[in-house]
């Protein structure tokens, strides 16, 4: 799974990034996004939970 591995390369343990993802497994997903902040730190942002149109 992409989002899950991306997870993972930002440094969450693979269990914890696995438990994270299980507890959304039902819900449609929104908009992501990634990239390095302006502190030089990267991050992941995924929206969960979005109403289905």
């Amino acid at each position: 799974m992409v989002i899950g591995q991306a997870i993972v390369d930002l440094g969450v343990p693979p269990p914890d990034a696995a438990a994270v993802l299980a507890e959304r497994r039902g819900e449609a997903l929104g908009h992501v996004a990634g990239g390095v902040g302006r502190d030089g730190i990267p991050f992941l942002t995924a929206y969960s939970g979005m109403a289905e149109a």
